[in-house]
């Protein structure tokens, strides 16, 4: 029995010296799990109010704890211990407090933007919708435009050629008529040239007649009170042909009209030749001087009506510039109106452009932000996920450390690793469904990501459009740019052109007016022949008289003269109306000059209005491009501000976190250093108490009996032995329990009661802490659960 019992002291206190070493480490792996636990949001943190305190100091009210050495020494560093649990857990539900307020903040303002997006988005489909609306009534408008062109320009075809069919017509009537007066003219000069003859042949007679001439003096006398009657009637039918020529210059565009009243005065001149038929006498010696004047007349008659026929063409030729100019200048016109119209509806367009690609830009914006939050909160997910998997992966790591101790003592120590494990085990099923959740919230960001990376594809494919589209105008302006300059440059030659021709019609004017007023100096020349002749008439009187012999003779002249009469007034009024025709043309060609100075004043004001508009849109254009860098340029820095911030902020939570593990490790390194100090004091009390027990059974051995000795030893023990037992049996059971002990020693059949009384204690305990984490653990997952959903 002696040496039996100092065996199971030496295997005792081996098994206490291991079992020191394993509650460090067993303290060190409890203090990481404390540690390292995820700290997770919990809504009903009421129901973990009741502390571990509040379970020991229950546990003692009921009396369940067990009684023994190891619990009665361990008292006071098992309640620390229960109030650093506490201290530990109230602080982990203020931490997880905080982030559910921190999370419910953040999903309150992710539901507004979401909300503001879907109203601008909302917002949005109804401006397109306006604005496809709107595309559709203008080009409907523009198709509109289009066919009321193309019909205006049908009417406009049809009516140039009209005119063009007219202007043929009377040009083949000016052509016969043309005709016709060649005709006459060439009938008229063979007139002409046989009256010469005549001429010639009377004028010998007259010689013979001026002999005679005395005795018609008493004759002319006669008939002077006669000549003075017709000069009378002479005067009223001059101040008649001035009213006739008055009325052809006010009554220009009537020519009709005008030509009946010729035909009335000749056949007045026709009535007063009658009676100058009966004064044949009185005109054969005017007759005689008049034929020279005549032919002088002819002459330049001919030559004015050349110089008249080459005027009238190149007055044709000049009508005809004046019209092509004139077409020219309407074309340049509508090309104007038209681009002035293309300008304003561009100048439209782009500014709608600009507005749509600025609140483009802010929902991009928005949508960016947005992206980078979820990005934010995607690596924070990421973040906690890697660390619960460094907290499973050292959980399994303790799981399979205990694994091992587990075939090397089953004691109660065992049982509170159990409990360790069971925690550590219940820990890593929640960080497990904590993970689940977790890769099911980074499925849903990563599939919000893809929706949210499509509506960014879309709205980058819409802006691309509008890019294109607004490429597009800006090169439909450049077209339009050079149309105008092409247009100012056709404006500018053809204004060149209009103004030589201009110049060139007002010299061929000048010079027709120079020739009208040599043709008019003519006339008057001639007007004061024939007064000349007027006043030899009047001395010729008396010749007249005696010329009754002849005046039978000189009636067929006079028949011949007053046919040349009458083609000298045609041609005269042919002359008049020749010159009305140029005044006509001279005030047309005025009026047109005028209306064409008019047009391009009004070009020159729409082009410097057109140019000032321009000037004005390139402004507005450099304005929207600052406009917009400017806010790509705040927005910018705005981003990288808050993402600074973001991340000090995230740096400071960081170091505060690890500030705070790394105090608590130091205060639980502390207190764990000195529960070991406290476990080596009572293992050398240990040893001692041990080498104490060695001189007692020495001492019994040299008594010799052995019985009374293990008796005293029993005795000594009810102080000192059994405090070593009562030890063992916390510490040691393998060892006991692996002891061959006999059936009729009473120390055997004691431990084993005292055994089996402090296994059920201590299961009792442990059944007790179980079902009160696994409420915390179901309270702490109910929680969890209700503020994911």
């Amino acid at each position: 029995m002696i040496s039996v019992g100092k065996y199971d002291l030496n295997r005792l206190a081996a098994t206490c010296s291991q079992k020191v070493n394993e509650c460090r480490a067993l303290y060190k792996k409890i203090l990481q799990t404390f540690s390292s636990r995820p700290a997770t949001p919990d809504r009903q943190m009421k129901n973990m109010d009741v502390p571990v305190t509040s379970l020991w100091t229950e546990l003692q009210r009921e009396n369940k704890i067990p009684k023994g050495v190891l619990t009665s020494n361990c008292e006071l560093e098992l309640q620390e211990l229960m109030k650093q649990i506490d201290k530990s857990v109230a602080g982990r539900k203020r931490e997880w407090e905080r982030e559910r307020e921190s999370l419910q903040s953040r999903l309150n303002v992710r539901e507004k933007e979401g909300q503001m997006q879907k109203t601008t988005l909302e917002q949005k489909h109804k401006e397109i919708g306006e604005l496809r609306v709107k595309l559709d009534t203008s080009e409907n408008k523009q198709r509109d435009l289009v066919s009321q062109y193309e019909t205006q320009l049908s009417q406009m075809k049809t009516e140039v050629q009209n005119i063009h069919r007219e202007y043929e017509r009377l040009q083949k009537r000016y052509t016969k008529h043309k005709r016709e007066t060649e005709r006459d003219k060439e009938k008229s000069s063979l007139e002409i040239q046989d009256n010469a003859q005549e001429v010639q042949r009377l004028a010998k007679k007259v010689e013979d007649y001026r002999q005679r001439s005395k005795e018609w003096e008493i004759d002319r006398r006669a008939q002077q009170k006669q000549i003075e009657n017709l000069e009378s009637q002479r005067k009223a039918i001059s101040e008649k042909c001035e009213f006739v020529q008055q009325q052809f210059e006010e009554l220009e565009s009537h020519r009709e009209s005008l030509i009946d009243k010729c035909d009335r005065v000749q056949q007045q001149a026709q009535t007063y030749q009658a009676q100058l038929d009966r004064r044949r006498e009185i005109l054969d010696s005017t007759e005689l001087s008049l034929n020279s004047q005549i032919a002088q007349l002819e002459a330049k008659l001919s030559t004015s009506t050349e110089s008249l026929r080459i005027q009238s063409s190149k007055v044709e030729k000049l009508k005809q510039s004046l019209e092509e100019a004139m077409n020219a200048h309407k074309k340049a016109m509508d090309d104007n109106e038209r681009l002035l119209s293309d300008l304003k509806k561009a100048t439209t367009s782009i500014r709608k452009l600009e507005e749509l690609n600025t609140e483009l830009q802010a929902e991009l914006r928005a949508r960016d932000n947005f992206l980078q939050m979820s990005e934010e909160d995607s690596k924070q997910h990421e973040k906690d996920l890697a660390i619960l998997k460094a907290q499973i992966e050292e959980k399994d790591a303790i799981i399979k450390k205990l694994g091992d101790t587990r075939s090397q003592c089953e004691d109660e120590t065992i049982q509170v690793l159990r409990k360790t494990v069971s925690e550590v085990e219940d820990q890593a099923r929640i960080s497990r469904r904590s993970e689940e959740l977790l890769k099911q919230e980074n499925q849903q960001l990563q599939e919000e990501l893809g929706l949210k990376r499509e509506d960014c594809d879309s709205l980058d494919r819409k802006l691309e459009n509008k890019k294109a589209d607004i490429e597009r105008l800006e090169a439909e302006l450049g077209l339009m740019k050079r149309q105008l300059s092409d247009a100012q440059e056709m404006i500018a030659s053809l204004g060149g052109k209009h103004d030589a021709e201009l110049s060139g019609m007002r010299e061929h004017l000048a010079k027709v007016t120079f020739d009208l007023h040599t043709n008019s100096s003519h006339l008057t020349s001639v007007s004061e022949k024939a007064r000349s002749m007027e006043e030899q008439i009047v001395s010729s009187r008396d010749e007249i008289k005696m010329k009754d012999s002849e005046l039978k003779v000189a009636n067929a002249q006079v028949e011949g003269l007053r046919l040349e009469n009458r083609h000298l007034r045609q041609t005269i009024i042919n002359q008049t109306q020749k010159t009305l025709d140029q005044s006509e043309t001279e005030n047309q060609l005025r009026e047109r000059e005028q209306q064409y100075r008019d047009k391009i004043k009004s070009l020159e004001k729409e082009n410097v209005s057109l140019k000032d508009e321009l000037n004005v849109l390139r402004q507005d254009l450099t304005a929207m491009e600052d406009r917009y860098d400017d806010t790509l340029q705040r927005t910018i820095h705005e981003a990288e501000m808050s993402h600074a911030e973001e991340m000090a902020r995230e740096q400071r939570r960081l170091q505060d976190i690890e500030e705070d593990a790394d105090r608590r490790v130091n205060m639980l390194q502390d207190r764990l250093d000195s529960t070991i100090n406290r476990y080596e004091e009572q293992l050398q009390l240990l040893r001692r108490q041990k080498a104490r027990l060695e001189d007692d059974l020495d001492q019994e051995r040299r008594a010799g009996s052995s019985f009374h000795r293990g008796d005293i030893v029993l005795e000594e023990g009810e102080e000192g032995v059994l405090y070593v037992n009562d030890d063992m049996s916390l510490t040691g059971s393998d060892s006991l329990l692996d002891m061959p002990v006999d059936g009729n020693s009473l120390g055997g059949t004691a431990s084993e009661k005292f055994l089996q009384e402090e296994q059920a204690r201590t299961r009792q305990l442990e059944n007790i802490i179980d079902n009160h984490i696994e409420t915390l653990k179901s309270n702490s997952d109910f929680a969890i659960k209700k503020h994911k959903r």
